[in-house]
């Protein structure tokens, strides 16, 4: 199995708070035989987010700074604060360049298109490997069909610039595992075998399905990482959500999010602590899930839920619970 893992998380407080609790991961370091390393992937909208990373630098093994770019495709606060950033700084390599002080593995995320292009990954490796040790590289993998012929040699290209200390990332927008998706896979850990490889988001736990297929696909082309959005969205700002409140609870060795739903979070806190399969004492988390649930805290917080459902599942892969 794979040794580290990625969640992708913003600097806002519901995630410090969550990630501070594990005070620098010591209270894994006998829960299991196999504890998964931390390094999160930290997508920030500008200067502003690159304060108070310190929960994250302290729980870590290292963070990965992202200003994505494909946020920009989207009319949300998130997305226009990433293109106020990129504007002011006249690309994503200034502002990289600019705030080097501060951030330890730059990421060079790609737009989420038909076709993606990769050459820019090759272009921003150029202009950023001498004020950085470790360039970073989140290539948007598509379900649409093998890599072309164009593609591969991009990516070719990129693999010849890169250093060993240089890692990649394949980041799977779409919802599925193909066999197409298969073989660009398998090109793809062939290519770059020389850096310290992951995969992102072979799991989309709001689609109805839950399955967490990331893992296993890292450990199929024996990469080193995994990762994913720990159980929240892609794209922030959504807005309605509908009628029925629904609390996502990772199941531990499952590899699977259940849903418990109910008109209130009451009612679906209670169906949640009825599940024949709870654990109240799985982790610091489920233990204030039990107290929302029981009265011993209010229901009627949407953050409290959310640094519960995050909570717990970052337990769960850094205990190796897959």
């Amino acid at each position: 199995m794979p040794q580290i893992y990625h969640p992708i998380l913003r600097n806002k407080q519901n995630e410090r708070d969550v990630v501070q609790s594990f005070g620098g991961l010591t209270h894994f370091e006998h829960t299991n035989d196999r504890v998964i390393d931390l390094e999160p992937i930290i997508e920030i909208g500008g200067d502003t987010d690159l304060n108070d990373l310190d929960p994250f630098v302290d729980a870590s093994n290292g963070v990965l700074v992202d200003l994505p770019v494909y946020q920009m495709a989207r009319d949300t606060s998130f997305g226009n604060a990433v293109e106020s950033a990129v504007t002011e700084y006249d690309g994503r390599v200034g502002f990289y360049q600019a705030n080097a002080d501060c951030i330890d593995r730059p990421v060079v995320s790609g737009r989420i298109e038909t076709p993606v292009d990769y050459d820019i990954h090759h272009i921003q490796q150029q202009a950023l490997r001498d004020y950085f040790r470790t360039v970073v590289h989140r290539l948007m993998i598509r379900l649409t069909g093998p890599l072309t012929d164009s593609q591969r040699e991009s990516i070719s290209t990129l693999a010849e610039s890169l250093r060993p200390t240089d890692q990649v990332l394949f980041d799977i927008p779409d919802t599925g595992y193909s066999d197409g998706l298969r073989e660009n896979l398998r090109f793809l850990s062939r290519t770059f075998s020389d850096n310290q490889l992951g995969v992102l988001n072979v799991f989309n736990p709001f689609d109805g399905d839950g399955t967490n297929r990331t893992p296993y696909v890292a450990e199929e082309f024996g990469m080193d990482g995994f990762g994913d959005f720990a159980i929240n969205v892609r794209y922030p700002g959504n807005g309605y959500q509908g009628d029925t409140v629904i609390i996502r609870h990772y199941h531990p060795s499952q590899s699977v999010v259940r849903e418990f739903d109910g008109s209130t979070y009451e009612g679906a806190s209670d169906d949640l602590t009825d599940w024949n399969e709870w654990q109240t004492q799985h982790c610091d988390f489920c233990r204030d899930a039990d107290l929302l649930s029981t009265g011993g805290m209010s229901t009627r917080n949407p953050n409290a839920w959310k640094q519960i459902r995050m909570g717990h599942y970052l337990t769960s892969m850094l205990r190796s619970e897959l």
